[in-house]
């Protein structure tokens, strides 16, 4: 595979807001249907593949990839590293490039970034960081993705068997920095001193502050960029603080 596996990592038991994936986000559509058609828009159908569970509920995930004409791996509930191992595996993938599925405004661009840096150098992991250097992937702003190997992964699963680490894939990394060779990328400035944005999905009152942000910045443009989505932010005090709320609540 001459580009990386895209895996966007999908269940509908959630336990904070079951069925987040299949309910109607805006105009009919899931949140993860809004997501792989804006992947669609910079990359080919045959990269994406979603990984879900092989449990009846999530049947309805499957019936999405269907409907999308992308793939589908069902593997492991919640050895998660174990998921995505066995899906790189089988679609023999050597780097992938991982994405949560309840990030609505995930940027595409910032993905492609991702996926050029994994294939053009030999960096275990690459992602992007805060201007204070913390992973972005430990905060709630919910716009980027993470790329990394398939040995990285491997490396994990051979270093430890915690169920904390097994569950949420890439935390091991943060901990022991002195096993992989990563890079973290910096963050655009207009994204700086941002930290009091949430726009990942977690909670009812996460799908309802995201929906309706969806809904007016899509009212403004189809082709919004980030950045025009903070600005809608900003113009709406009472957003950033329902935001606020749910950080100190969901605190990662």
């Amino acid at each position: 595979m001459n580009s990386p596996l895209i895996i966007l990592q999908a269940r509908t038991g959630s336990t904070r807001l079951p069925n987040k994936m299949i309910l109607d986000f805006y105009e009919g559509k899931t949140i993860l249907e809004i997501i792989i058609e804006n992947l669609k828009k910079k990359f080919n159908p045959s990269q994406i593949v979603i990984a879900t569970t092989k449990k009846k509920e999530d049947d309805e995930i499957k019936k999405i990839a269907l409907k999308l004409k992308i793939n589908c791996f069902r593997g492991d509930e919640n050895n998660v590293l174990k998921r995505f191992i066995d899906c790189a595996e089988t679609f023999k993938a050597i780097k992938i490039i991982r994405i949560c599925s309840d990030n609505p405004f995930i940027n595409n661009k910032y993905v492609k970034v991702l996926s050029d840096h994994i294939m053009r150098n030999d960096y275990e992991y690459i992602s992007y960081k805060w201007d204070d250097g913390s992973p972005v992937m430990l905060s709630h702003i919910g716009i980027f993705a993470e790329s990394m190997t398939l040995d990285f992964l491997k490396k994990i699963s051979n270093f430890t068997n915690k169920p904390i680490f097994e569950e949420h894939v890439t935390n091991f990394l943060y901990e022991n920095r002195n096993l992989f060779n990563f890079k973290f990328l910096n963050i655009p400035s207009y994204l700086i001193g941002k930290k009091n944005i949430r726009l990942t999905v977690d909670t009812k009152e996460d799908f309802n502050i995201t929906k309706e942000l969806y809904k007016k910045i899509t009212l403004r443009s189809t082709f919004f960029e980030t950045s025009d989505l903070l600005k809608l932010i900003d113009e709406t005090p009472s957003i950033i603080k329902k935001m606020q709320i749910q950080i100190k609540k969901n605190a990662k």
